[in-house]
């Protein structure tokens, strides 16, 4: 397996995933495949106030400050930032999916389409098949795993992340790394990602 060093332009981040991954001090995992992670101004300003605060443990303060800490990597999109074909292409694309799944992820994965950046991050991957036909959506673990395949990081380290971000979820998954790496082969495989994710000359037993 050919090791690939080169990292992936950049995701557009959901909501659940950021506090999931701050919650576990687990950032780094988004900059082990991805030069730059684009926070919609709604997730930043709406949706991301609105899930801190159901939690106990963490405050907004606290998670803002992270992310402007590494304003480097991370990087909050404005609405008045955005060219006007860019606003109306996603503004159609809402209208299309905004009953089939939450406002969070519609938002991503059509602001990912209008800007022709292929993939989202979030943890709500129950939705994603609504979404997979515009937009590259993959969870924790999915990035874990890709990390894994283009061995950047080896089980081992990637099984110590997960298993961190795995505990502080609400509903702690029962399932092992290894058998999250194996779905996430099915997965990337089930919806035609493995040209994109550059894993098209693997194979998995």
């Amino acid at each position: 397996m050919a090791k690939i060093d080169k990292k992936f332009d950049a995701a557009i981040s959901d909501t659940d995933i950021l506090i999931d991954l701050f919650r576990s001090d687990t950032l780094q995992i988004l900059d082990l495949l991805f030069h730059k992670i684009y926070i919609p101004e709604f997730i930043y300003e709406k949706e991301l106030k609105k899930v801190v605060s159901r939690q106990n443990d963490i405050s907004l303060e606290e998670i803002q400050f992270e992310l402007e800490d590494k304003s480097g990597f991370f990087e909050i999109v404005y609405e008045c930032g955005l060219d006007i074909d860019t606003k109306n292409i996603r503004k159609t694309l809402i209208q299309e999916r905004k009953d089939l799944a939450g406002p969070g992820e519609v938002e991503c994965a059509c602001f990912a389409k209008a800007a022709d950046i292929n993939f989202v991050v979030s943890n709500n991957s129950t939705e994603f098949r609504f979404l997979n036909d515009i937009a590259v959506m993959l969870s924790y673990y999915h990035v874990l795993s890709i990390c894994v395949f283009h061995n950047k990081i080896d089980k081992v380290t990637a099984t110590t992340f997960y298993n961190k971000v795995n505990k502080v979820k609400g509903k702690p998954s029962v399932h092992s790394f290894e058998q999250k790496l194996e779905r996430s082969w099915d997965y990337f495989c089930e919806s035609e990602y493995l040209d994109v994710l550059k894993l098209s000359h693997l194979v998995v037993d």
